[in-house]
């Protein structure tokens, strides 16, 4: 039973994706036709397969169960695959039922999610904790959380969870509080960004790469990205959508559809973007009046460069 990796974003329509493989871990215990190595970068120019991983049993089912552990060992971490997807699929009680077909996705869209989300906060959260707590330099960078007559502080991070952002309390102790849920972490083994802990008496575990804008974690086959919030960036945490509508992956601007000063309704579709053979429509976040084309037809553009704007201000100004 073989599963393809790819660099695609399979929760977004499996749109390919591009970028620097941070860490890579493959399993040990299974075969693996790869070449994916941690820091290589994944362009645009070529087939999104980045490897198979390759298991067999005496039965359907033992080889099913074996892919879900070989999936749950593998670990991405700095680049959108659909590992968390395969591992999902490959869980599922159609899948082990066998009652899946190639239109089984087109009729079902959305039933495969990935598993694991409230561990993988809860393990990123105590990893940021423990972060903060070894920076000697850092203001609340005393792990003990010692203070006069009253028990221990706990370290408080925030991360958004599913959109929300959320305040962890990350006790010395191993417990670890969100609102009104409380769990406890009590670690096994930590290598590079392997952390392996118990959390409420259950072996679990990830791989976790701290940045000073996310938190990612890798568990269960899935990597969870969860934002760490600026406060101090423009707008704050609150700002609506500023209209612009940028790459989200680096390829080619086929065509420019909309001009400057050209009044769009929300969904419209103003570029088309091609990578990794495929052709992205960019479509217009809100109604409103084209302000900026930044990018030109035919051109080489990069994750995240901004192609469009498109001001919601009915009287705004056209800004060429």
């Amino acid at each position: 039973m073989e599963a393809r990796v790819y660099a695609e974003d399979a929760f977004r329509d499996f749109l390919p994706q591009a970028g620097i493989a941070e860490y890579v871990k493959w399993p040990a215990h299974a075969r693996v036709d790869a070449a994916l190595a941690s820091g290589q970068s994944v362009g645009t120019n070529y087939d999104p397969m980045l490897g198979k991983v390759i298991v067999h049993g005496a039965t359907r089912e033992t080889a099913r169960r074996a892919l879900i552990e070989a999936l749950d060992d593998t670990a991405i971490l700095g680049l959108t695959t659909n590992v968390g997807f395969l591992r999902a699929l490959a869980a599922s009680d159609a899948f082990r039922d066998a009652t899946v077909d190639t239109a089984w996705l087109d009729r079902n869209p959305g039933v495969v999610i990935p598993a694991g989300g409230e561990t993988a906060a809860v393990l990123g959260a105590w990893a940021l904790a423990q972060e903060t707590a070894t920076v000697p330099d850092h203001p609340f960078g005393v792990s003990d959380g010692w203070r006069m007559a009253a028990p221990a502080a706990p370290i408080k991070v925030e991360l958004v969870v599913d959109g929300h952002t959320q305040v962890f309390s990350v006790f010395v102790d191993g417990q670890v509080r969100c609102g009104a849920q409380g769990w406890f972490v009590q670690p096994i083994h930590a290598a590079g960004p392997v952390l392996k802990a118990e959390v409420d008496g259950h072996v679990r575990e990830g791989c976790v790469r701290i940045s000073a804008h996310r938190v990612e974690v890798s568990h269960l086959g899935h990597t969870f990205s969860f934002p760490r919030p600026d406060y101090f960036a423009p707008g704050g945490h609150n700002a609506e959508s500023d209209g612009a509508v940028v790459a989200p992956m680096p390829g080619v601007l086929l065509r420019v559809l909309v001009s400057v000063g050209d009044r769009v309704n929300r969904g419209d579709v103003l570029g088309l973007l091609e990578a990794m053979k495929m052709e992205t429509p960019l479509r217009a976040p809100h109604s409103g009046t084209v302000s900026r084309v930044p990018a030109i037809a035919t051109e080489q553009v990069q994750l995240g460069a901004v192609l469009f704007v498109v001001d919601a201000q009915q009287s705004a100004e056209v800004v060429p």
